[in-house]
């Protein structure tokens, strides 16, 4: 693959780089000591706080969740009576995250709720995810149970719809209605996002929705729970933004809509230490690095660049380029 080195202080040779289809495991140099343990510590905060449920009314005065590890699920819910969609937060026993503070209380009649909290915005913190390639397209990918790829310590974030109400409990609508607002998402120049599922030997897959294509709309039943691998072309922030609505069903003729939004934020790893969106590392041992090039990576402290390949043996020490 032909490099064009146009960022940095100064670029080598490229010394090439491998196609590999499905990289699931991160190999560390015991040189450096990783920052695993802050990071995780910075987002352990995951017990819910005392607090007291809220009605539909109150369904967005939660305060911010930040995903980081486990299980959880987006969940969906409809409120009749207000004619509105309420979109919360289930958290299950190895769910990791913080500002799980506020319970819900489901809607007038609603069935099939339990242990779901409120939030303002929700965040999932991505970080060394593995790459996965689509149609031809390598995209780093969140685990999904029962798909091709699951890790407990990354999170893993399922869709959940709750549209029924009554007893006998009847649905709400045919389906909900999920729809990619592009103008109203943000993502890295460039970057493409995919909704996908494949089997655990990474073939059968089945895409949801992809902006690369343009596929932007998915029906969801009306009472569902299922897991999917949300897949970026690049590293870096993500702002999704989906527009939602009932589909035929008890209540589809009262044109029921809504929103919400998603932010990823993707962050491949280098040695253990997470990679910026403008690809600077911040290590213990050489200080900020710049690894766009990687396994030439640029040191600051040294000037120079230093060849480290994450899947060689660098006990020995490292190659430092030299220009003359």
């Amino acid at each position: 693959m032909q490099v064009s080195f146009n960022k940095g202080p100064f670029s080598p040779s490229d010394p090439g780089k491998s196609n590999i289809k499905l990289n699931t495991t991160m190999k560390y140099n015991r040189r450096f000591k990783t920052p695993a343990g802050f990071l995780l510590a910075a987002f352990m905060l995951s017990a819910a706080l005392p607090g007291h449920s809220v009605s539909a009314e109150q369904a967005t005065n939660g305060d911010p969740i930040v995903f980081t590890a486990g299980g959880a699920d987006v969940t969906f819910f409809y409120d009749s009576v207000e004619n509105r969609f309420d979109t919360v937060l289930r958290s299950k026993g190895d769910t990791v995250a913080e500002g799980l503070n506020t319970p819900y209380g489901t809607p007038p009649g609603g069935v099939g709720g339990g242990n779901d909290f409120v939030f303002s915005t929700l965040s999932v913190i991505l970080n060394g995810p593995p790459i996965f390639e689509v149609d031809g397209h390598d995209y780093y990918v969140s685990p999904a149970s029962g798909g091709f790829f699951s890790n407990p310590d990354m999170p893993d974030l399922g869709i959940r719809t709750r549209l029924r109400e009554g007893d006998p409990a009847v649905d709400q609508f045919s389906a909900l209605r999920w729809t990619l607002n592009l103008s109203g998402s943000q993502m890295p120049d460039g970057a493409e996002f995919i909704l996908f599922g494949a089997d655990d030997l990474g073939t059968g897959t089945e895409i949801l929705i992809d902006t690369e294509h343009g596929d932007l709309t998915h029906d969801w039943p009306a009472y569902g729970h299922t897991h999917w691998h949300w897949g970026f072309s690049h590293h870096g922030e993500y702002d999704l933004n989906f527009d939602i609505e009932g589909i035929d069903g008890e209540y589809g003729d009262a044109e029921a809509t809504g929103n919400f939004s998603v932010h990823f934020s993707v962050n491949p790893l280098w040695f253990g230490y997470p990679v910026g969106s403008d690809y600077f590392v911040h290590t213990e041992e050489l200080g900020l690095l710049y690894v766009e090039h990687r396994p030439w990576v640029y040191s600051y402290d040294l000037r120079r660049y230093v060849y480290m390949s994450e899947e060689a043996d660098t006990e020995a020490g490292v190659w430092i380029y030299n220009p003359r």
